[in-house]
């Protein structure tokens, strides 16, 4: 079975059993059609967790499977495409209004074909207010397409509650790059 392109570059990732499970369901998934709204990717490098979960945004919304090359690639592993909000902590608290700002993003409109996806960094820092907020969006997107994908170095910290509605992917970061 052929993995996409997008996930073939992802030169990061250790080379076990474990990363190429994940890659190859991960795959299966949008494939299929069968892409679930809420993940949640762990591993000890948070930038590394960014750059995968933006290549499983870009392959999300690829007409061609992750080409990796076409504009909505491209844009997506850049950051910069309408469809793809990425929401880090303000210093070290992810707080209510950054979870508001996602809950405004996902009640929009796409921006053409494709999902609205949602990277949340550091996870793991969302104080309990906005842990809660998320808790309900995660319950009831307002968008049946849209896609959350939470990013965490320790989901141990993390509300169990957020992580029980996440499908949780494990991964083998190299140290060095």
């Amino acid at each position: 079975r052929k993995v996409m392109k997008v996930f073939q570059e992802l030169d990061f990732l250790t080379d076990s059993s474990t990363n190429s499970s994940n890659i190859g369901l991960l795959s299966g998934m949008i494939r299929e059609g069968h892409v679930s709204h809420a993940y949640l990717f762990t591993g000890d490098n948070t930038a590394m967790l960014s750059r995968l979960a933006l290549s499983f945004a870009a392959a999300i919304n690829c007409h061609d499977g992750g080409c990796g090359h076409c504009s909505v690639c491209l844009n997506t592993l850049k950051g910069v495409h309408p469809n793809v909000l990425v929401v880090e902590p303000q210093g070290n608290i992810l707080r209510v209004e950054e979870i508001t700002g996602l809950q405004r993003f996902i009640g929009m409109s796409a921006y053409g074909p494709g999902r609205k996806i949602c990277i949340i960094k550091e996870a793991e820092l969302m104080n309990a207010e906005a842990g809660n907020r998320l808790l309900k969006t995660l319950e009831d997107p307002p968008d049946p397409d849209s896609v959350f994908i939470l990013l965490s170095e320790d989901i141990s910290v993390m509300l169990p509650t957020i992580v029980s509605r996440c499908l949780v992917y494990r991964w083998k970061l190299k140290l060095e790059q």
